[in-house]
């Protein structure tokens, strides 16, 4: 199940996000973290988190937001979290 994300942000990340050096994906129990790195940035950078809704392709949305220091859940345009 952890394959699945991981190798889709990779792709997406590397189509359309060249300066990007790397896509760091971390998983928690119902979560998964995903993080940017800069070429030359010993740290990377919090981008969003996705929740897990026990279905392979349905995941809820949050964007890392830096001025706060946290996670802010989203709707997307479709309606979905």
């Amino acid at each position: 199940m952890q394959d699945h994300p991981r190798h889709l942000l990779n792709a997406c990340a590397k189509e359309r996000w060249p300066q990007c050096a790397r896509v760091q994906v971390h998983f928690r129990p119902g979560f998964t973290y995903v993080a940017g790195k800069l070429p030359g940035e010993e740290e990377s950078l919090p981008l969003c988190r996705l929740r897990f809704t026990g279905v392979q392709h349905t995941w809820g949305f949050a964007r890392y937001l830096t001025s706060r220091g946290k996670y802010e859940d989203n709707v997307l345009p479709t309606r979905l979290p």
